[in-house]
């Protein structure tokens, strides 16, 4: 499925300059949040920037603008850490501050970290594992994924 800024912005009443804005946010932040630059000609003739989105880039740019990006997978969140909880009959600490970094969950007594990975965590595999690697020196501890 490819979509453009343009319609992103249209489907969901933004200003397509805050479209524009939030996909150029996720290219900085995101390493293999892939788009292309293209443009368009507009009613006075001037041609102007848009980007078209494919396959998981567009599914997550809707998805923010559904207002499905956040609430539903914090849920889910808590719903794996309290899985975890009550499965290995652990506490987990949640949201434990490692230096700059949290940790969705912390068991203290047996030295696992526990993290939630969002589907954006895809695009930042790399970051991720230097992320993992302070924690896991930070703490001593070992490191547990959970894949939503």
């Amino acid at each position: 499925m490819m979509v453009t800024s343009r319609q992103i912005a249209e489907q969901f009443g933004k200003r397509h300059d805050h479209v524009l804005r939030d996909i150029k946010k996720l290219i900085s932040q995101v390493s293999d949040f892939r788009v292309v630059a293209s443009s368009y000609t507009d009613r006075t003739g001037r041609r102007l920037l848009q980007y078209e989105l494919d396959g998981d880039e567009a599914s997550l740019m809707i998805a923010r603008y559904q207002g499905l990006a956040r609430v539903p997978l914090s849920l889910q969140e808590r719903a794996a850490l309290a899985a975890v909880e009550q499965v290995l009959g652990v506490t987990l600490i949640r949201q434990y501050r490692v230096g700059t970094y949290r940790i969705d969950g912390y068991d203290p007594v047996n030295q696992v970290a526990y993290e939630v990975d969002e589907p954006e965590h895809r695009h930042q595999i790399a970051q991720d594992a230097v992320r993992q690697a302070v924690i896991e020196r930070e703490l001593s501890c070992r490191f547990v994924r959970i894949a939503l």
